[in-house]
């Protein structure tokens, strides 16, 4: 939350959600004055849905804590075939000289489905701006008068994919 949307980009305040009807906050239209003491249903009924969406209904009447959701596990799984060949023993030692070959596959997953082995996690840098536009009217009511509707392609549950990458490498190493 904050003053506007530039301190709220900056800075790292957390979201009061209030409950359904909370006389502590009024939802006024984007551009309103400030300090409006009339509420707006349609505006208040947004916000609801906007809790609703972003999975913030257990916090009504609090302030959401910090860091308080987390991502999902991830993992990859590498494969290595290989295989040793002995070639001529070396003259003069008891040791024998090899021939290995190998496959590496690194995120085999990957390899057989595009959806395993994927990183996937929110935009850095990790928070994103709930509520544009924090005021505090003469009544001493918080009036939230913009909200994060999504349009500029923020959104709590949105991940950034990185590439669907796996890794296919055959070598051949001469030991002697």
């Amino acid at each position: 939350m904050g003053g506007s949307r530039a301190f709220a980009r900056r800075e790292s305040q957390l979201l009061f959600i209030p409950t359904l009807g909370d006389p502590n906050v009024i939802f006024a239209p984007v551009g309103a004055n400030p300090g409006a003491i009339v509420n707006d249903p349609a505006v208040e009924a947004d916000f609801n849905a906007f809790v609703a969406a972003a999975g913030l209904e257990g916090f009504r009447g609090s302030i959401v804590p910090r860091n308080f959701a987390e991502g999902d596990w991830r993992s990859r799984i590498n494969l290595r075939i290989q295989q040793e060949i002995g070639l001529f023993n070396i003259p003069g030692t008891d040791s024998r000289s090899m021939l290995r070959l190998y496959l590496d596959v690194e995120n085999l997953g990957n390899l057989l489905n595009d959806d395993w082995g994927r990183v996937e996690q929110v935009f850095f840098p990790f928070n994103f701006t709930a509520v544009d536009e924090v005021s505090i009217n003469a009544n001493g009511q918080y009036v939230y008068s913009s909200f994060d509707d999504f349009e500029d392609g923020i959104n709590p549950a949105s991940f950034q994919s990185q590439p669907s990458v796996y890794k296919i490498q055959l070598g051949l190493t001469f030991q002697f």
